[in-house]
């Protein structure tokens, strides 16, 4: 996982940190950390990529975080808009898009780590809006443009019973919108499957 210079894709890599290294975070800004390194250096990480090793009561700058294990994507791009399909918990209001590439060459993984993926996109940007009182979403939706595609959505309501525990993933998941659910799932999909939502 590369360690930038500076907040920005383009920004020149430090180092590449491996899945067992851990950061001390100094400052998160937008959809970057900024962690120390040897000495008096630091360098920036894609919050994407990381996972947090401290306790769960931890906030703030003085947590830690370690390079992720689950799916090397970057985000590309973020806006938000009405959201314009069909899916009864977001229809007609408004999302926050994500979209979402595989880091490197791999246009293909498996489709438990684009769910994983979503999934910590979810909760990041939730807390993100569930901190900052202009927010104006009612849900996110994670656009994946490898070669499976797909398309993951949540209601901000569902993200939030889901982070205090009162969801389990497993509910959570059912509340979600998955299109096509094949490119989120290993298992074969049923052609005559019914839709929970109607």
């Amino acid at each position: 996982m590369p360690v930038s210079s500076a907040p920005e894709s383009r920004a020149s890599i430090l180092l590449r940190a491996e899945p067992e290294d851990e950061f001390e975070v100094l400052e998160h800004r937008g959809a970057w950390l900024q962690v120390r390194l040897e000495g008096a250096r630091s360098g920036w990480i894609q919050n994407s990529l990381v996972k947090s090793s401290a306790s769960a009561g931890a906030r703030g700058p003085a947590a830690e975080a370690r390079p992720s294990a689950t799916p090397a994507f970057t985000v590309i791009r973020e806006t938000t808009s009405s959201f314009s399909g069909d899916w009864p918990r977001l229809k007609d209001k408004q999302a926050l898009y994500v979209w979402a590439r595989p880091d490197g060459s791999a246009l293909t993984l498996a489709a438990g780590e684009k769910l994983r993926f979503a999934q910590h996109i979810f909760m990041e940007r939730y807390r993100q809006a569930a901190h900052d009182s202009r927010n104006s979403v009612e849900g996110i939706v994670v656009i994946f443009l490898d070669k499976r595609g797909g398309v993951a959505a949540a209601n901000l309501n569902d993200i939030h019973f889901w982070a205090e525990g009162s969801l389990t993933s497993s509910a959570f998941i059912k509340r979600c919108s998955l299109d096509p659910p094949g490119a989120f799932s290993n298992l074969p999909v049923a052609a005559n499957r019914e839709d929970p939502e109607k």
